[in-house]
């Protein structure tokens, strides 16, 4: 073989700088040499393609235990870190007060932190259930009461009417509810007394 069909043709770099990173430094040189001399015989025989595989299947077979590199943890860090907890306690007992105020404190914000991200959970799942949950909006209005506005969630009755007459395109159902309370249907001589909250005709649609 040519040199110069050799220069153009050469083993899988990648592949060769994995194997000097990983292997014992006293092996990189006998192992690639070996590599290289079969890469060039495949080569002969083979296409470039199964040539190149053909070396990181050789690669990928000296990456064993005895042929690796061994790595010795520093324990620099571990002693830094084991160092500032020894002083950090330290500091705790030999401050009671101080210590307590500041871990009463983080313990305080985040328990207060953890409640508040609940109760927004809640509010952001409550309901969540119903079909149309993100288009189902609840009418309340403000009054002003003695000069104080209140905000009631109790609406009149006639609105329902109003919005479906002048604003019929900006609701698909709408449906008014009666208060909570004692309800009584008579039919004849027969009267029939149940106690609940009651919806239009609508609600079955809107609340499924």
């Amino acid at each position: 073989m040519n040199l110069k069909f050799k220069d153009k043709i050469a083993p899988p770099k990648f592949a060769e700088s994995l194997l000097e990173r990983l292997i014992k430094d006293e092996l990189v040189e006998e192992v690639l040499g070996d590599l290289d001399e079969k890469f060039y015989q495949t080569l002969k025989v083979k296409t470039t393609i199964r040539a190149k595989l053909n070396y990181w299947y050789q690669v990928l077979n000296y990456i064993r235990p005895f042929a690796l590199k061994k790595y010795r943890s520093n324990s620099n860090n571990t002693d830094m870190f084991k160092n500032y907890f020894k002083v950090s306690f330290r500091n705790l007992r030999k401050n009671k007060g101080y210590s307590f105020i500041n871990l009463g404190g983080l313990a305080f914000g985040i328990t207060v932190t953890l409640l508040i991200s609940l109760w927004v959970h809640d509010e952001l799942s409550f309901n969540t259930y119903h079909t149309n949950h993100n288009r189902i909006a609840r009418v309340i209005q403000n009054v002003t009461n003695n000069g104080e506005i209140q905000t009631w969630t109790s609406t009149p009755f006639p609105l329902a009417e109003e919005l479906r007459t002048n604003y019929g395109d900006n609701f698909k159902h709408i449906a008014m509810a009666v208060s909570w309370g004692g309800h009584s249907l008579t039919l004849n001589d027969k009267t029939l007394n149940k106690v609940g909250g009651y919806f239009e005709n609508d609600a079955p649609e809107i609340l499924d």
